[in-house]
């Protein structure tokens, strides 16, 4: 940043003061008498104008471009500290008791002040080193809030690739979604039956006419008359594929080319070959590709047919009553993004379930390199063979079908079919490609208390009161603040209370603490939380109490204890070990008092270092609604045995689509490189239809071997 902020007009401590609406000391009189010049000047901190412009002008050097922004964010420290240091301190309220010191306004202080704690010859380094870390954690915070929002935008940027229009309102219809679905895969089945068997025939009569095995129609005589044959069969593939095929080119004119863009052209290429050698004075001496061609092109189709069940499944099972969801939400204060369960709107699961997956988005950008490849490849070869019109077709239509990988259209679609086919028993609809990201990408699983201690797993003791409270005021205060906090606490204590025949009272000033929460209840200052809590706001509790007891102070005075009891269960248990075994980091943000690392620890065996606890006071503000988040998946309401279950069931598939994703681009790689090799050396032999086949049958083989090994997998309970 130039100097140029500072040329036009000089900054003073009673230009910042003016500018935040302080008033400057009134000028001194005549008579007074001047303190001695070796007096530090009383600006709040010691600092003089002059100093104060020096440390902007560094800061804003070092700041680059935005160095006008942090200069003015100096600015603003500097004036409000001095605002606040000459201001009067509030008064203690009319109830005697401490205010509540939440975690955010200790980290307000420290960040505040801490700058100002030192020295002043110390003060450059510090604003420096502050302003630095600032920058570094907003670049970060910018940078994961890009990632996630690049996730939504890839979702959003999904064509629409069933054909089905969808309306302007929040969510469709998941029945009516549902049903549509279900149509085009009943139009798709018994079309994908017949390509497979076609396809099979292909295959057979092209490797058994490369061993010269005689086959009936003077096929096995001929070549011309199996290349024919093929042809037929290979065109009558791409009549039942049509959809695809079509598809394919569109996607290419639109810019968003996909695995059917591939499988379009190298049909078309194999045709436009096959026709050329069968116009030929001599009989054509290699078959075409069509098998190939024909193969991976009804695997596609049964590939297109298996999706198409699943998000009517999906869809389906998202429809039933009584579902709560899970939302992966973006948390600004904690940079990070996290799965929760929560109850409401269905928002984003329709969106997320048509987004395209990884292995579309991977061909998304080997297709393009494979087209250019092949071409480029082609027009080098007719030039310098001086044969244009019989190098070229053969050899752009070898490169591209060599790319053809046969299983590559069932690398998300068949773990996919697996995993929602399991998650429906157990009333999970996974939001498909958006929801295995996010999986994956998530930083951790947001435990609530709730997940933990179910409903009829927590129960309260006898209110034991302090002198001289009384046990009913005790309970009603306490009901009302464990109202107000929500959790697993609040239906305990309604319960609680109604056998009492008591009534809760209006809560105000609420707030979230450590461990425990504040409020006025009736005039009354109240604080309910844990003895920890208690202790930190001076309140004096007996020695040798419960750790799972509810302590409640009012008016600064400890008025009652109330024991709480919980029943940890075994689902719970296992949840939670399942997610930690499998690296999924677990944070919690509880609102029951009783439930610490600690007690979680002794209750259900988890050691304290797999469990990440988070502040209360950030995870349930007022402005989580603010957050961006969208719905993940859709899960009947079973505590955490469904969040784990959803977000187990959804890594697997993250990790099984990911290896044949990986597997089938190899695949396409090799199979492009090694026919244009092969087609440049002139060995045509090597490079005929019967050997392609065997390196992309057994490939296929092997991806198919995965694929079934891993849908078992998910199957399993």
């Amino acid at each position: 940043m130039s100097d140029e902020l500072f040329d036009k007009t000089e900054i003073t401590l009673d230009s910042i003061l003016a500018e935040y609406g302080v008033k400057p000391q009134e000028p001194k009189p005549k008579d007074a008498v001047d303190a001695p010049k070796s007096a530090p000047r009383d600006d709040g901190f010691g600092l003089t104008p002059q100093a104060i412009r020096e440390e902007i002008l560094g800061v804003g050097r070092q700041s680059g471009d935005g160095g006008t922004v942090y200069a003015q964010s100096i600015l603003e420290k500097y004036a409000s500290s001095v605002f606040d240091a000459s201001a009067a301190p509030e008064d203690e309220p009319e109830t005697g008791f401490p205010e509540v010191e939440t975690e955010e306004k200790r980290d307000d202080e420290v960040t505040q002040f801490s700058p100002y704690e030192y020295a002043e010859e110390k003060l450059d380094d510090e604003i420096i080193r502050a302003v630095e870390e600032a920058i570094e954690a907003e670049q970060s915070a910018d940078e994961r809030g890009e990632r996630f929002a690049a996730r939504v935008r890839r979702r959003e940027d999904s064509d629409e690739h069933y054909h089905i229009t969808v309306p302007e309102e929040p969510e469709p219809d998941f029945k009516a979604r549902s049903r549509a679905f279900a149509r085009q895969c009943n139009s798709a089945a018994p079309r994908a039956a017949a390509a497979l068997v076609l396809a099979a025939l292909l295959v057979a009569a092209t490797l058994l006419f490369e061993h010269g095995v005689k086959l009936p129609f003077g096929i096995g005589r001929s070549p011309r008359a199996a290349t024919g044959a093929l042809l037929i069969g290979q065109l009558l593939v791409m009549m039942l594929s049509v959809d695809l095929i079509v598809s394919g080119i569109e996607r290419v004119m639109r810019g968003t080319p996909a695995f059917e863009s591939l499988l379009a052209f190298a049909n078309l290429s194999v045709v436009l070959t096959g026709i050329l050698s069968l116009r030929g004075t001599e009989p054509a001496p290699l078959l075409p590709y069509s098998a190939v061609c024909a193969a991976a092109t009804a695997v596609a189709l049964f590939s297109e047919r298996m999706h198409l069940q699943s998000l009517s499944l999906t869809l389906r099972t998202a429809a039933e009553p009584d579902q709560s969801t899970i939302v992966c939400e973006f948390h600004p204060d904690d940079e990070r993004t996290f799965l929760r369960r929560k109850n409401g709107v269905k928002t984003g699961f329709y969106a997320g379930l048509t987004q395209l997956d990884a292995s579309s988005a991977s061909y998304s950008y080997v297709v393009p390199l494979v087209l250019v490849f092949a071409a480029v490849t082609a027009v080098c070869m007719s030039v310098l063979t001086r044969n244009f019109t019989g190098v070229f077709p053969r050899m752009f239509s070898a490169v591209l079908t060599g790319a053809c990988a046969i299983q590559a259209s069932l690398s998300f679609a068949a773990p996919f079919y697996a995993a929602v086919k399991s998650s429906a028993k157990r009333g999970i609809s996974l939001a498909g490609p958006a929801f295995v990201d996010d999986a994956y990408l998530a930083d951790g699983v947001f435990i609530s208390d709730e997940d933990i201690y179910p409903d009829g797993t927590i129960w309260l003791g006898d209110v034991r009161e302090v002198a001289p409270f009384k046990r009913e005021r005790v309970l009603r205060v306490a009901a009302s603040l464990a109202e107000s906090a929500g959790g697993s606490l609040a239906p305990v204590f309604d319960k609680k209370l109604a056998g009492a025949g008591l009534a809760k009272t209006a809560v105000k000033e609420f707030a979230y603490a450590e461990d425990g929460v504040s409020g006025v209840v009736g005039g009354d200052g109240v604080f309910v939380g844990t003895s920890a809590f208690m202790k930190r706001q001076h309140i004096r509790v007996p020695e040798n109490e419960p750790a799972s007891a509810v302590y409640v102070s009012i008016n600064g005075s400890l008025a009652g204890i109330i024991p709480v009891e919980y029943e940890p269960l075994a689902a719970v248990q296992r949840s939670l070990l399942a997610m930690i075994r499998r690296n999924v980091r677990c944070c919690i943000a509880t609102r029951n008092f009783g439930v610490t690392l600690r007690m979680l620890s002794a209750k259900f065996a988890i050691a304290e270092d797999d469990v990440e606890k988070l502040s209360v006071s950030k995870v349930y503000a007022e402005d989580e609604g603010e957050r961006r988040a969208h719905v993940a998946a859709v899960i009947k309401q079973g505590g955490i045995e469904s969040l784990s279950a959803a977000i187990l069931v959804a890594r697997r598939v993250s990790s099984l689509s990911t290896f044949l994703t990986m597997l089938s681009v190899i695949t396409t790689t090799a199979g492009a490189v090694a026919m244009a090799a092969l087609s440049a050396a002139g060995a045509w032999q090597i490079a005929s239809a019967g050997q392609l086949l065997v390196f992309m049958l057994g490939s296929a083989l092997l991806s198919v071997v995965v694929s079934a090994l891993g849908s078992m997998f998910l199957s399993a309970k």
